[in-house]
């Protein structure tokens, strides 16, 4: 069935309006024209910081402000937002006992987040530019983060396999301006990391 408002537009073929077309209960139904992220990554919104050169970090044993494996920072005064659509993580080497991976964060804060080494970061349309959002493989943060999610980790020393983990964000977590957020462990681990976001004018 097909309901009776009517949507500008172009079928290959023809011309005028496409009618909408309605479920059996009343709810428009829709569809994907093309890839579910092409057209913020077209417009050349997205971004992905990665671990330069897959040099892994060995996080310590508790959530540290000294040894993060990988921090995501939107400066203060950005005018921007960055929206998480992705993280993910792999094992370098086996840890020695059991590690849990952390999502922690840091609020604004009088002290940014010292970023020693900057992650490899590239526009995820382009792989040229420079982002407003910062990555970094090495810095110092203000002070020990809070935790925010977890999202997997190991049981036990060497329980590791070769595949990485992947969090699907969908822009569930967006850092305001002077947010870090950063990839911690409980219970030391090598660890690479990446994040990929959207930076959405506030």
């Amino acid at each position: 069935m097909y309901a009776e408002m009517l949507v500008t537009g172009q079928r290959p073929g023809s011309t005028g309006k496409i009618p909408m077309r309605s479920s059996k209960d009343g709810h428009a139904v829709v569809m994907d024209g093309h890839a579910r992220y092409q057209q913020a990554v077209i417009d050349g919104r997205v971004w992905i910081g990665s671990n330069l050169g897959g040099t892994p970090v060995t996080t310590q044993a508790a959530l540290s402000a000294t040894t993060p494996a990988l921090t995501l920072y939107n400066p203060v005064g950005s005018g921007v937002n960055l929206v998480l659509w992705e993280f993910g993580y792999s094992f370098a080497a086996a840890p020695a006992a059991a590690s849990q991976v952390v999502l922690a964060y840091n609020l604004l804060n009088a002290t940014p987040p010292t970023l020693t080494t900057l992650a490899n970061v590239v526009n995820a349309g382009t792989f040229t530019g420079s982002p407003i959002g910062q990555c970094a493989r090495v810095s110092t943060l203000s002070a020990a983060p809070l935790a925010l999610k977890y999202v997997g980790g190991t049981t036990g020393a060497a329980a590791i396999s070769g595949y990485p983990t992947i969090y699907d964000c969908a822009g569930s977590i967006v850092l305001p301006p002077g947010v870090a957020l950063s990839v911690q462990t409980v219970g030391a681990a090598s660890l690479t990391a990446h994040f990929s976001w959207e930076e959405v004018n506030i």
